[in-house]
């Protein structure tokens, strides 16, 4: 039995997938960050794809390896320094791993800042989606932050 292996290449990161709704899915989270998020090239794959990832030969000192599992550790797999994740990962959870590597974490006030960018976002998505619920009006405000600008795509 032949095996494909499919993976979508990016500046900042890598995805080995099989599964197109997984690989359509992370591609979105993933886009959405700002490219500073990433410091290191960051590959994202399955166990399926381990083997493909190894003959890849990326450069082990700038590269994070992820592999998604599904309930066991697959500890066997084991020539990769790698974060090992379930694969059931939510967009909040891919969204903490990267900012976790984040250059501005290496400082105290710089994590402060980001962690307050963070929750401003994420409270301003709460109130989009209670918006389009029905269940609240939309707030006009002004700009948490002058003349800081979030660069996009």
């Amino acid at each position: 039995m032949s095996h494909h292996n499919t993976c979508y290449r990016s500046e900042h990161y890598d995805l080995w997938f099989d599964n197109g709704f997984l690989l359509y899915g992370m591609s979105l989270i993933l886009n959405s960050l700002p490219a500073s998020y990433f410091r290191k090239k960051h590959v994202f794959f399955t166990s399926d794809n381990y083997f493909a990832v190894l003959q890849h030969n990326y450069n082990r000192r700038d590269t994070l390896f992820i592999l998604l599992t599904e309930g066991n550790d697959l500890n066997f797999l084991s020539e990769l320094p790698m974060l090992r994740l379930p694969a059931k990962l939510d967009a909040g959870r891919v969204k903490d791993i990267s900012a976790s590597t984040h250059p501005l974490l290496q400082n105290p006030s710089g994590a402060r800042r980001l962690g307050a960018v963070y929750r401003a976002g994420k409270e301003s998505y709460s109130t989009y989606q209670q918006w389009r619920s029905g269940r609240q009006h939309w707030p006009v405000a002004k700009p948490a932050y002058k003349n800081h600008f979030i660069k996009s795509g």
